[in-house]
């Protein structure tokens, strides 16, 4: 009589953001992504989760769906997504965070789960335009950054501190990626001790980061930190598909599972 289990489950909504990168190698993936909304709007419909669509274009993110829990909504906005060249993942990842805090301030609910749902390859190419530690404007401007590598490599060191901010708020991350190759698959599957450590002793050598092969191993090293230093998860996006309820299921159960730790966090 003294043991008891919990049969009852919790119905609290969370405040889900998508953050989709818009170049090409994702933009391909887009249809089986809004398919997969599609798959766990049931969840979504019982828990009354509130989902959102930030889009990064150009040099900045922009926000194409403030949280909602009209889920159709949702995927018809990411149905009409468009294909854009740059990648300011850290300004979208930013952007998630400001419209996670201030959904939760609007329906009075500080408690609710969060999560932010990245589809990316990693491929960040755009600083901040204010630092993410002290806030302030960085006074010089993107196109005066000092060329390519200068403006990767202050990127990558950004993404890095919104890593540390997501977890401090205790915001649960999901990163979805296009499957990398095999050679750069078995090479993250190999690295020892800490991922963020080994980009950063890469990122201070100041490797050329327009190489095909550096750039490949940047991307992948960038996505693995981050799911390291807000102990997220990252998924592989397979390359060649066929786009099938199987599929579909399986990202839906990525989702679902992930909804559930934030919940009982």
């Amino acid at each position: 009589d003294d043991i008891r289990e919990k049969i009852l489950e919790s119905r609290m909504s969370a405040t889900i953001v998508f953050v989709i990168d818009l170049s090409q190698s994702v933009i391909r993936n887009l249809n089986m992504i809004s398919r997969t909304i599609s798959w766990i709007s049931r969840q979504a419909y019982l828990y009354r989760d509130r989902v959102g669509i930030v889009t990064l274009k150009g040099t900045k993110s922009i926000v194409v769906q403030s949280p909602t829990s009209n889920l159709n909504l949702v995927n018809r906005k990411l149905i009409r997504l468009k294909a854009h060249g740059s990648t300011p993942l850290a300004a979208g990842l930013m952007k998630a965070i400001e419209v996670i805090k201030l959904d939760k301030k609007r329906n009075n609910n500080y408690n609710a789960g969060s999560m932010i749902i990245l589809v990316t390859d990693g491929g960040s190419n755009i600083p901040l335009t204010v630092d993410p530690i002290t806030k302030l404007a960085r006074k010089q401007k993107l196109k005066d950054i000092g060329g390519l590598n200068r403006s990767i490599h202050l990127s990558i060191v950004d993404c890095l501190q919104i890593s540390h901010q997501i977890k401090r708020e205790r915001i649960k991350l999901v990163i979805f990626t296009p499957e990398p190759k095999l050679s750069i698959k078995t090479f993250i599957e190999n690295v020892n001790g800490s991922y963020a450590d080994l980009l950063t002793k890469i990122i201070d050598e100041k490797p050329d980061y327009g190489s095909k092969k550096i750039k490949d191993i940047w991307m992948m090293l960038l996505l693995k930190s981050m799911e390291e230093i807000t102990s997220g998860n990252l998924y592989f996006i397979p390359r060649y598909y066929q786009p099938t309820k199987d599929l579909e299921k399986t990202m839906g159960s990525y989702l679902a599972e992930a909804r559930a730790q934030i919940v009982d966090n």
